[in-house]
């Protein structure tokens, strides 16, 4: 059964944010694994080798970029991820820690 993996890109002019999104036709996640997709060491691949780090570290990486990562179903299966950037150096100055 062939899955297809779609990578897109759009402004939001709402947010004045640069999005890059990730589309699957997977399974798809559960509402409690939506919940803690993020979470260091959480995986739902341990059987196949999977540690839980890389949606851990890919976080932490869009974070320090002062973006956001962000995890949805994507009827009718699959997940759909979509990563924002702020479009502008005077937005993402006003949003560092």
């Amino acid at each position: 059964m062939d899955q297809a993996i779609s990578v897109s890109t759009q402004y939001d002019p709402a947010r004045n944010a640069a999005l890059v999104i990730i589309e699957d036709e997977g399974k798809g996640m559960s509402e409690n694994e939506l919940e803690r997709v993020k979470e260091p060491f959480f995986t739902t691949k341990r059987l196949r080798g999977g540690t839980g780090l890389g949606v851990s570290i890919s976080n932490s990486i869009v974070e320090d970029h002062l973006g956001r990562l962000e995890y949805f179903p994507n009827e009718p299966r699959g997940t759909k991820v979509v990563i924002s950037f702020p479009a502008s150096m005077d937005e993402a100055e006003g949003n560092r820690p």
